[in-house]
């Protein structure tokens, strides 16, 4: 099985557009981390995250920390590794 690295950054686009830090701990499959999305918009919401990594990282999250008046949800998010 691949290995998964621990720091993951990139950027989002749809219906929210910026850059997203994904900080990830790992004990046999199980994961744990936190997800910090800065929308170019709405600003800084951190998540904390929960998932599995078996080739495949499979991560739920629920927001920590979001800006004043930002509605906010519940994330899932699927990932597959490729060469």
């Amino acid at each position: 099985m691949p290995t998964l690295g621990r720091l993951w950054a990139g950027r989002i686009f749809g219906t929210n557009t910026g850059n997203l830090f994904l900080e990830l701990d790992s004990t046999g499959n199980e994961i744990a981390g936190t997800a910090r999305l800065m929308d170019t918009v709405f600003g800084l919401t951190v998540y904390r995250v929960a998932g599995s990594f078996d080739g495949t990282l499979r991560i739920r999250g629920e927001p920590t920390q979001a800006p004043p008046g930002v509605n906010t949800g519940p994330i899932e998010a699927t990932a597959v590794l490729t060469p």
